[in-house]
């Protein structure tokens, strides 16, 4: 086996991954430019800061000024800040920044706070010593600057606006969904304000008031909930889908539920992806197939086949509007019946 080390953890001890491959593979490790350059000592760097690109150097731009904020990215992200900072703080003391007015603010975004212990990770014991570190809070402490040319309304930590003089420290990355991220080319996606969201919060908290949340096996589950007039739903593992979840569901765990489903007092309502197994296992219930966009997949067009089983007639229950639309036609989504049992669970 051939074996490669895979960088990672970053700032929690930058211990690499080892990844095993055949002897017979042709592996080939691709380095980005300068991936081999020995690292800047201190002084380097502190050189670098203060020949600034583009602009005076912060001894020079920050005279006169009386306070000042550093923005460092957060714990998620694996920028030396510690020497960077320090040159930094050097810098602005060459300026005559007092000492008491120089602060930093982690830019958290909507990634969870940090506490001390990653304050250090990220800056070092003396700074967290020697200077105040706060994170950015989501929700609170904005200041409003104006709207975008799409009337976009935009607030900046209060604590950030504040200082005279602002610098960020940070990294251009990968980012699994976005590619790469930094380099200060866009700000997002698309305009978004969270506190549009906050009422879906109310909602979700109003209807999960009185939900019970259950750590059990299915099978116990049902059967502790059944009763006559309960409708059961349930959304399994698919079929030889399996190894897509966490969880383990071998197949004889499809024939368990299977078999609880069908001693049910209530009703059920089970979804599945269609595969030939399970409608022959379910040749008890009514059987629905439709299919939807396939997701997961890198071909344009690309649909999957799910189907919907349950014990009784959906087109006969007019408590499920919802249902008895989808099967008439009216909605985006078709439902067909392809089985139709002899002798029905529920009437």
């Amino acid at each position: 086996m051939k074996t490669f080390d895979l960088p990672s953890n970053s700032n929690y001890g930058d211990q690499p991954i080892p990844i095993a491959f055949p002897d017979n593979w042709d592996v080939h490790i691709s380095k980005i430019h300068g991936y081999d350059t020995p690292a800047l000592t201190e002084a380097q760097i502190a050189e670098k800061i203060h020949a600034a690109i583009g602009a005076k150097p912060i001894s020079e731009g920050a005279a006169g000024k009386k306070s000042a904020v550093i923005i460092i990215d957060d714990i998620t992200r694996p920028t030396p800040c510690e020497p960077i900072a320090k040159a930094v703080i050097a810098e602005l003391r060459a300026a005559g920044v007092p000492k008491e007015n120089i602060w930093f603010i982690i830019a958290l975004g909507t990634h969870g706070v940090m506490y001390r212990t990653e304050f250090v990770r990220k800056l070092g014991e003396e700074i967290v010593e020697n200077y105040e570190v706060h994170n950015h809070n989501l929700f609170f402490n904005h200041v409003f600057v104006g709207n975008t040319t799409n009337n976009v309304p935009v607030e900046i930590n209060a604590d950030v606006m504040s200082a005279d003089y602002k610098i960020a420290i940070g990294t251009t990355m990968a980012h699994s969904y976005y590619g790469f991220s930094g380099g200060a080319k866009s700000f997002g996606g698309k305009p978004c304000d969270i506190r549009r969201f906050f009422h879906l919060i109310w909602e979700c908290s109003r209807r999960l008031a009185n939900v019970i949340v259950e750590n059990k096996d299915f099978e116990e589950v049902i059967r502790q909930y059944d009763r006559a007039g309960a409708v059961i739903y349930c959304d399994p593992p698919y079929y030889k889908a399996e190894s897509c979840y966490e969880v383990e569901f071998p197949p004889e765990d499809h024939q368990r539920l299977h078999d609880v489903l069908v001693t049910c007092e209530g009703y059920f309502i089970v979804s599945y992806n269609y595969q030939d197994y399970i409608c022959e296992l379910y040749q008890d219930c009514y059987i629905f197939r439709t299919s939807r966009p396939n997701s997961m997949s890198q071909t344009a067009g690309s649909e999957y086949e799910e189907i919907v089983i349950t014990n009784y007639d959906p087109r006969k229950a007019c408590w499920q509007l919802s249902m008895d639309s989808l099967l008439g036609g009216d909605g985006d989504t078709r439902y067909e019946l392809i089985h139709e049992p002899e002798h029905p669970l529920k009437i």
